[in-house]
């Protein structure tokens, strides 16, 4: 089976005086139901990144949720510097090698950061559920509703260089995005907290993936 490398969120054990990576179980579920076997990453320093996954053959990398970004406010309690670094390294990686890369909600904001993109402050999108619409070329669906969970989000005009939208919320901020050439992609919504997993978010994850 394909190598599935999954970024983690960091938390702190103030109690032990420990910063942890971790990530939340269920993407185990959606990594083998796309035919990966799930490898967490850890928030390394960037210079060790390419003998890190080269060793590795890592087939796709997955830019998990979790954790404000501290380039957007350098205050937040749940900031993670380290993290910040590591999953830009990563996107500069990924397109170099041209390895498959898949943003999820704070992941596709990292991504769109990246590519010089610009990000907007949201006041309705977390802890709902809402309806996107989609470009043909993403899904045979004409619209679905999904989970929301960011407190950032990217207009049209706020896309990242190279990027193009392929799904959008009511309010016209944009919910999928993929690259113009490289095999980068980002989803605004969380697949792995839909119980049961839905069958268009695999089929999905495949086309952007495998």
């Amino acid at each position: 089976m394909k190598l599935l490398g999954i970024t983690q969120r960091v938390e702190i054990a103030a109690n032990y005086g420990e910063r942890r990576d971790c990530l939340d179980q269920r993407w185990w579920n959606v990594a083998y139901s796309l035919g990966f076997v799930p490898i967490p990453l850890p928030n390394m320093p960037c210079d060790r990144i390419e003998k890190f996954l080269c060793k590795l053959d890592i087939s796709a990398i997955l830019l998990s949720g979790g954790n404000s970004l501290t380039f957007l406010d350098d205050q937040a309690s749940d900031g993670a510097p380290e993290r910040d670094k590591f999953e830009s390294g990563l996107i500069e990686w990924a397109m170099n090698f041209n390895v498959p890369l898949l943003g999820v909600c704070r992941g596709m904001q990292v991504i769109n950061h990246f590519l010089k993109g610009e990000l907007k402050i949201m006041h309705d999108h977390t802890a709902v559920r809402h309806v996107v619409t989609f470009s043909g070329e993403l899904s045979s669906e004409a619209s679905r509703e999904v989970n929301s969970y960011h407190n950032w989000g990217i207009t049209y005009m706020g896309l990242g260089k190279g990027l193009h939208p392929l799904a959008q919320a009511n309010d016209g901020t944009i919910e999928a995005f993929q690259h113009d050439s490289k095999r980068v992609a980002g989803i605004m919504w969380h697949p792995e907290r839909e119980s049961p997993l839905h069958p268009h978010d695999i089929r999905l994850m495949e086309k952007f993936l495998l």
